[in-house]
């Protein structure tokens, strides 16, 4: 294929697929770096194939101005998008839906285990990531007999079908716990 064939057919596709289907190639990872291989060769501009991309996407979805309900900075996004944003970040995201829609006051909950309980898990001994269980199931209850620390993956166990492997283990710490306190 000469530059010219080349450049006809990149400046009738949208993007690299579309100019590998243009060609009749299929689409795949050899193709694709032939056909980059080749434009670097004539050295062909292809700018238009992000800036199609690029109107499309504006012409589908308008970008609107919102104001992020955590930190109340200005964020844009995307009006209509399956991945429309709710706040600014990630770490905003985390706050608002995991501290803010659950109202739970997490701080005060941990401090109260972490005052009654030594910072480990009663099953294994973590001490690094350690998750504060309700005993009761009920968030409000904050009374240290309520609480116990268990690592991530024994408070999972807890509340799944796995139960029975800790179950016997967490039930004779709350007993003990109990009898010495």
């Amino acid at each position: 294929m000469n530059k010219n064939e080349l450049k006809k057919i990149i400046d009738q596709s949208h993007n690299m697929a579309h100019c590998l289907v243009n060609m009749g190639w299929k689409e795949g990872t050899t193709y694709r770096r032939k056909l980059k291989k080749m434009i670097a060769e004539f050295g062909i501009d292809t700018s238009h194939f992000e800036s199609y991309y690029k109107n499309r996407m504006k012409a589908k979805y308008k970008t609107i101005e919102k104001i992020c309900p955590v930190c109340s900075s200005k964020f844009n996004t995307q009006a209509g998008h399956s991945r429309e944003k709710t706040t600014c970040s990630h770490a905003c995201s985390n706050t608002y839906f995991n501290g803010i829609t659950r109202n739970v006051n997490v701080s005060n909950y941990r401090t109260i285990c972490f005052k009654s309980h030594k910072k480990e898990c009663i099953v294994c001994g973590e001490y690094r990531i350690v998750e504060v269980h309700h005993l009761d199931h009920d968030n409000k209850n904050n009374n240290p007999d309520n609480l116990i620390p268990l690592c991530s993956t024994h408070h999972r166990y807890w509340h799944s079908r796995y139960r029975t492997l800790v179950e016997n283990q967490v039930l004779d710490y709350i007993e003990e716990w109990k009898l010495s306190n």
